[in-house]
């Protein structure tokens, strides 16, 4: 007796159109999730590792970056809500804070209980420390082990004089204490940062300087050593910029201040993200609308300046003291979710208030035809707050998602053109690749 079997491919992981009749059940629909489809194939989705590092008393997640220098070494950052963290290998360590920290020698007279009293006229009150941030003495503190256990958190601080006089732990100190009189001891104070609600971690590496800022911390620096600094000293142009981005060999900054104005676009001199005051830095506002600027992006020679409900594309001049300029602004469409735009295979892919996009030349394409229906229902009034990801390794973007499903990463795989759905048991913040330390 012959028994005849129907084989057809199976349909795609998120297609909203008509399923195959014959396709096994729960590989087909919105409820497909963790299988990963492949030419007319299902493979599992990838695995992710929650042990490797943790970085729980460091705050909480939200970016992994590598970072690599013309000298050729190589560092895996971590951003999370309060700390900068730089990866480390060998001894008992797995990673240490280079959070803008600084280096008091020889000011510390005595610690007792939660009381650090300071040598006179050796820390000034302008030093940008504030209650929150963290404190140990030298001698108590090895580089090699973090989180060093004699951190102690700063609960008040004292001044006079134009100096700090004095500062109040929120508990008794655990490392070295007594009076100094003649010998004091040296500290440092790790300056905490700090990052506004819904708002995350922006990023761009130029002349081998790691540059991030997330809205609300003065730029910041990384060079490979030390501690992170603040980027820029003196006339202070670089603040407070919610979105960062490398473009012609320069740090491009947008919706910056000291009172942040949404839109404006600055960049620094060629070949010097430090520099914010020469001739061939400068500043754009966009006005042709009332949109506020939601975020930066590359496409081949053009940097585009993404808006509510449109983008703007500018492009390099060739005039040294007016390099960049803006010449084409695409109405129609803009970002929605400032965090969901991703730069991939030469492009920028993103969410706006209706679908999916990505761009082609001077227009966004819609590619969310096969989930946007359904994505946009469970997602709501999170949109805004979408966050997208590269994954090389599965040709993927991922943007997570807070929904009436629970998180979820929708996956777009660009080879293929699919969707598919993952559901992770744990909460995920960031995905990043970073590089081995050299």
């Amino acid at each position: 007796m012959r028994k005849r079997y129907i084989i057809r491919p199976t349909e795609h992981g998120q297609s909203q159109d008509f399923s195959n009749l014959h396709s096994p059940y729960g590989s087909v629909g919105w409820e497909t999730k963790n299988i990963k489809s492949q030419q007319h194939s299902h493979k599992k989705r990838w695995g992710y590792d929650t042990a490797h590092r943790t970085l729980t008393s460091a705050g909480t997640p939200l970016g992994i970056y590598g970072f690599k220098i013309a000298s050729g070494s190589t560092y895996t950052l971590y951003l999370t809500d309060t700390n900068l963290c730089k990866r480390e290998t060998g001894g008992s360590n797995t990673w240490s804070y280079i959070t803008d920290t600084g280096d008091y020698d020889d000011s510390v007279l005595s610690i007792s209980g939660t009381t650090v009293t300071f040598k006179s006229s050796t820390v000034a009150d302008s030093e940008d420390i504030v209650a929150g941030d963290i404190f140990i003495l030298s001698v108590d503190h090895s580089s090699t082990v973090e989180p060093d256990t004699n951190w102690a958190t700063i609960a008040s601080i004292t001044t006079g004089g134009g100096y700090f006089t004095s500062l109040t732990l929120s508990a008794s100190y655990t490392g070295t204490t007594g009076t100094w009189t003649g010998v004091e001891k040296d500290c440092l104070i790790r300056r905490m940062y700090t990052t506004p609600t819904n708002e995350r971690w922006s990023s761009a590496i130029v002349d081998d300087k790691f540059c991030f800022s997330n809205g609300n911390t003065h730029v910041q620096k990384y060079t490979g050593s030390g501690y992170a600094s603040a980027l820029e000293t003196g006339s202070a142009v670089a603040t407070k910029a919610r979105y960062l981005l490398s473009y012609a060999d320069r740090l491009v900054m947008a919706d910056y201040g000291s009172t942040r104005d949404p839109q404006l676009v600055a960049w620094s001199k060629n070949g010097d993200p430090t520099d914010w005051t020469d001739s061939t830095a400068g500043s754009a506002a966009l006005i042709d609308t009332s949109d506020k600027i939601m975020g930066l992006g590359r496409v081949s020679n053009q940097l585009l300046v993404y808006m509510e409900n449109s983008i703007y594309f500018g492009y390099q001049t060739g005039i040294s003291t007016s390099p960049i300029a803006f010449p084409t602004h695409s109405r129609g469409v803009g970002c929605k979710a400032p965090y969901s735009i991703v730069h991939v295979r030469g492009t920028n892919v993103f969410l706006a208030e209706d679908d999916f996009y990505e761009i082609a030349g001077e227009q966004a394409r819609p590619i969310g035809d096969k989930v946007r229906y359904k994505f946009l229902e469970i997602v709501g009034d999170n949109i805004d707050k979408v966050v997208g990801f590269h994954n090389p390794r599965e040709h993927e973007v991922i943007w997570l998602a807070d929904t009436t499903e629970g998180r979820i990463g929708l996956s777009y795989d660009y080879y293929d053109s699919e969707w598919n759905k993952y559901v992770y048991a744990n909460t995920i913040n960031c995905i990043g690749e970073g590089d081995e330390p050299s």
